[in-house]
């Protein structure tokens, strides 16, 4: 009885009957050739100094592929990394900034959904609130390492006013072992954790 009002006075569609209009997802992994690591006699050796040297290559490809598309969303987990990637890409076109240094964060991200070219710098815990539609491309440069800031952030492509003919664009950057293992572990639905991290 319930069924046959519900049938009567709404309007139900089916996932199926519209997802030839939903706009196609495209998820790239590219790997990142990273130099070994030199430490010095003294320096300590820690999985974290590791995981940041991963990321020392990473802003050459992101340059390359800023030259052919406007707008591009950043994920970086390290504000160091945001700062090492803001200096060497400002050059090419503007770049805004948005991690929990930035006071702010409403106008920044304003000014970047705004801009006709721009790299938006985004630290991985900060995925909700806004919207990033109008980027070209969402970049992991490196991934955050709680599955619910990796969902929050890739939310931020998904809006009703998306032009449906483009393409949801999400490239991962992998540098070395330890990037390997957060994106390993994040994509399985676990958080990451030095103790009990997937192989």
């Amino acid at each position: 009885m319930a069924n046959d009002i519900l049938m009567q006075h709404a309007d139900i569609v089916s996932l199926h009957d519209v997802v030839a209009e939903l706009p196609e997802v495209i998820e790239e992994v590219v790997n990142i050739e990273t130099p070994t690591k030199v430490y010095e006699p003294d320096e300590e050796q820690t999985w974290i100094s590791d995981h940041r040297h991963e990321q020392t290559e990473k802003w050459k490809w992101i340059k390359e592929y800023g030259e052919e598309n406007r707008k591009l969303i950043v994920v970086c987990h390290y504000i160091e990394q945001m700062e090492e990637l803001a200096e060497k890409l400002k050059s090419q076109k503007p770049v805004f900034v948005v991690n929990g240094r930035t006071k702010n964060q409403e106008q920044v991200i304003k000014e970047a959904q705004e801009s006709p070219d721009a790299y938006l710098l985004v630290q991985s815990a900060m995925g909700e609130g806004y919207d990033a539609y109008m980027f070209d491309a969402m970049i992991f440069a490196s991934m955050p390492h709680r599955v619910l800031f990796y969902e929050q952030m890739r939310a931020r492509l998904d809006t009703v006013e998306r032009d449906l003919m483009k393409p949801k664009v999400y490239i991962t950057l992998l540098g070395g072992i330890w990037d390997r293992r957060i994106y390993r572990s994040v994509k399985d639905g676990f958080d990451f954790s030095i103790h009990n991290y997937k192989v």
